[in-house]
């Protein structure tokens, strides 16, 4: 009997725990690892997880070769993960191995150096939400409403509160960010739509003060946004939620 396969399903709530699997303790060359067919095709937490214990599994089984991999920190991006190589051994060793390996029916794992792997774009999404909202209830709206949107591999990197609405930044994919763009940065949210735009941008729809507001249907139904971009300073990021950690 081959191994379980994992889910291809993370909940938001993994998604916005902390990235790094094994903390940081060298510089040495980051491989990533990503599936065939990225950035449409994302791994799951669960992918990530048994490609993790795989590696692992295989280095017990070469126990008595001679190379001796030695690794430098793990990090889960989003769909797909780095592994930071000690020395050139166990980058080369790393990049064969990973071409052989099954952690589950089907998978088929790309390896290239991390920093050529296209990396998540940067959007800041406004709902009509207060503090006490969990932010998975907020994406789990946002992923039941709308086609196109890889919601379960974004990651949480900021959260601020205005009033009655709360601003998120978020690491979206490059398949995300593509329909985001096409949408027009508006996405069905409840019982009306809201803004997911590009960090940065100014659209043509925007207030010309540089709020964003949560267009709404009714205002029985959701009420009406008007929230300001604040800075990403450590001082606004709550306790829970963490950044991507830079390459």
């Amino acid at each position: 009997m081959g191994p379980k396969e994992p889910s291809v399903k993370a909940t938001f709530a993994d998604v916005t725990k902390a990235p790094t699997c094994q903390a940081d303790i060298g510089n040495g060359v980051k491989l990533g690892l990503l599936p065939k067919g990225y950035p449409k095709a994302l791994w799951s937490l669960d992918q990530l997880q048994a490609i993790q214990t795989a590696i692992l599994e295989e280095v017990r089984r070469q126990r008595k070769g001679s190379v001796k991999p030695k690794f430098s920190g793990c990090t889960f991006r989003p769909g797909w993960m780095s592994i930071g190589c000690g020395d050139a051994e166990t980058l080369e060793w790393l990049r064969k191995v990973s071409q052989t390996l099954k952690p589950w029916k089907g998978a088929e794992i790309v390896a290239m150096n991390a920093t050529d792997v296209p990396k998540p774009s940067v959007y800041v999404g406004y709902f009509p939400e207060p503090s006490t909202t969990p932010v998975d209830s907020i994406l789990g709206l946002v992923e039941g409403q709308n086609e196109g949107l890889r919601v379960g591999s974004w990651r949480v990197l900021n959260r601020v509160q205005k009033g009655p609405t709360t601003g998120l930044t978020l690491a979206v994919d490059p398949h995300s960010a593509e329909t985001l763009d096409r949408l027009g940065y508006l996405v069905n949210y409840g019982y009306g739509r809201v803004r997911i735009h590009k960090k940065g941008k100014t659209t043509e729809s925007s207030d010309p003060k540089g709020t964003q507001p949560a267009i709404a249907s009714s205002s029985s139904t959701a009420q009406s946004a008007c929230f300001k971009e604040g800075p990403c300073g450590s001082k606004d990021v709550p306790k829970g939620l963490q950044r991507l950690p830079s390459e």
